[in-house]
C-alpha cells in the first residue's frame, strides 16, 4: 500500500531520513525496502569514504552529503531540514547499517497517522529485547534512567534512532545536540514541545550491525554528558542556584566556625579557612552561572 494512502481516506506526505557513515553494504537493502512504505527516502551521508551515497543515489534516494563526520545529531537535523523542505507530514528515521527493519515503517506510522501522537520510538524493551548484548542492555537502561530524570514522559526506549515524527513535531522540535546524544536531547525537548510520545515495540538487528568505532564506555559517557548538559539548560535554578546556594550557607557556615576559633582561641585555621572559601567562591559562581542560564532561558522562550 502507498504511504500516501496511510491511513485509508487520508492522505500524506511520508519522508524517511536514513543516516549513513560507510553503509555501502547496506544502504541499497534498506533504501529498496523503506522506499516501499514511504514517498521519499533521504539518506544523509555523514562524511562516508565508501560509496555509500552513490549507491543511493542510483537507487533513486535524494543524498544529502556533509563534509566530513560531523556525527549522528548533524545527520538527525540535516533529516529534520529535509522533512521541512518539502512539507513533510511524518518523517521516519531509521539507521542505514541494517539494525532497524523497515518493514516496520507502517506501525510507526500508525499513531501519527491516528492522530494518537507527534513521535513515534521503536523500542527495543516492549516485548522481545531481541539481540541486545547484556552490557548494551545495562548501559540503555542508565541512559534512560538519566534521560527520563529530565523528562516528565517516561520513556521506555530514549536512546532508540528508530523513530517517526508528526509535522507539529517536525516543526517545533529544534536539537543542537552533534553526537549521540541526539536520541535523549529529541525525547526531552519533545516534552517542552508539548509533544505526545508513543512507543511500538520493534525488534532490533545487532548481530554483524555493531560496529561502532566508539567504545561503549565512551559512547555511554558521551550520551551521559549530553544530558547533564541538557539538563542545566532546561532546569538552571535546580542545577546550579539550589546547589550553589547550599555551598554558600555551608562555606559561611565554616568560616564563623574559623572566626569564632580564632576569637576565642587566636588560633587561625589556615587549612580549613582556604577549603570554606574556596568552597564559597565555587557556590557563589554555581549561583551566578543559574541565574544567567534562568534569565537566557526566558527570554529565548519569550522570543
Amino acid at each position: 500500500m502507498p504511504s500516501s494512502e496511510f491511513p485509508q481516506g487520508r492522505w500524506y506526505l511520508i519522508v524517511c531520513g536514513i543516516p549513513a557513515f560507510n553503509e555501502e553494504k547496506t544502504i541499497a537493502k534498506i533504501v529498496i525496502r523503506a522506499s516501499a512504505y514511504v514517498d521519499r527516502v533521504v539518506v544523509v551521508d555523514d562524511g562516508s569514504s565508501d560509496d555509500t551515497s552513490l549507491i543511493a543515489e542510483r537507487l533513486g534516494a535524494k543524498v544529502i552529503k556533509h563534509v566530513g563526520n560531523l556525527g549522528y545529531g548533524a545527520a538527525i537535523r540535516s533529516c529534520f531540514n529535509a522533512g521541512k523542505d518539502v512539507d513533510a507530514d511524518i518523517l521516519v528515521i531509521l539507521d542505514g547499517d541494517g539494525q532497524h527493519n523497515p518493514d516496520l515503517i507502517p506501525e510507526l506510522i500508525k499513531p501519527i497517522a491516528n492522530s494518537d501522537a507527534d513521535v513515534v520510538i521503536g523500542s527495543r524493551f516492549l516485548g522481545s529485547e531481541s539481540d541486545i548484548p547484556p552490557y548494551r542492555r545495562a548501559g540503555l537502561r542508565l541512559l534512560n534512567q538519566a534521560t527520563n530524570t529530565i523528562s516528565r514522559q517516561r520513556i521506555g526506549d530514549t536512546q532508540s534512532g528508530f523513530r517517526a515524527y508528526s509535522r507539529k513535531a517536525i516543526l517545533r522540535l529544534r536539537l543542537y545536540e552533534d553526537g549521540m546524544g541526539a536520541s535523549s536531547e529529541a525525547s526531552i525537548k519533545s516534552d517542552s514541545a508539548g509533544l505526545k510520545i508513543v512507543e511500538v515495540p520493534v525488534s532490533f538487528k545487532y548481530k554483524g550491525t555493531d560496529k561502532s568505532s566508539q567504545n561503549p564506555l565512551s559512547h555511554g559517557f558521551a550520551v551521559l554528558s549530553s544530558v547533564i548538559v541538557i539538563a542545566a539548560e532546561k532546569h538552571p535554578v535546580a542545577i546550579f542556584v539550589f546547589p550553589g546556594m547550599i555551598l554558600v550557607l555551608s562555606a559561611t557556615a565554616g568560616l564563623l566556625w574559623v572566626l569564632d576559633r580564632y576569637t576565642r582561641f587566636q588560633v587561625f585555621a589556615l587549612g580549613p579557612a582556604i577549603v570554606f572559601t574556596t568552597i564559597l567562591m565555587v557556590g557563589v559562581f554555581a549561583a551566578f552561572v543559574g541565574i544567567v542560564l534562568f534569565a537566557i532561558a526566558r527570554v529565548s522562550s519569550r522570543m
